[in-house]
């Protein structure tokens, strides 16, 4: 329990601070100006989707090189596990 709090503050810390220093040194222009730089777009739609499919396919590619190392053979269901392990704490 104490690690999973330790991890969500390890995430949310650096968010959290910027707010607030942002809210406390420009106020709410700076709040405003904070979110609309958050929410701009600087590339196609398209060009974030490539990102996602190429570190899935990584993924995939590195959990068969692990397998095919320790001489396993894993069947194709076998590679949704690697993405769970990839994005959950350890």
């Amino acid at each position: 329990m104490a690690l999973g709090l330790a991890y969500v503050a390890m995430l949310l810390g650096p968010s959290v601070a910027s707010i607030l220093l942002t809210g406390l040194v420009d106020g709410r222009a700076g709040l405003r100006e904070m979110l609309t730089r958050m929410t701009r777009w600087r590339v196609a739609a398209r060009w974030y989707t490539v990102a996602l499919k190429v570190d899935s396919s990584e993924i995939v590619v590195r959990e068969e090189v692990e397998a095919t190392e320790e001489g396993e053979h894993r069947c194709p269901t076998h590679l949704s596990s690697g993405l769970i392990r990839r994005f959950s704490p350890r």
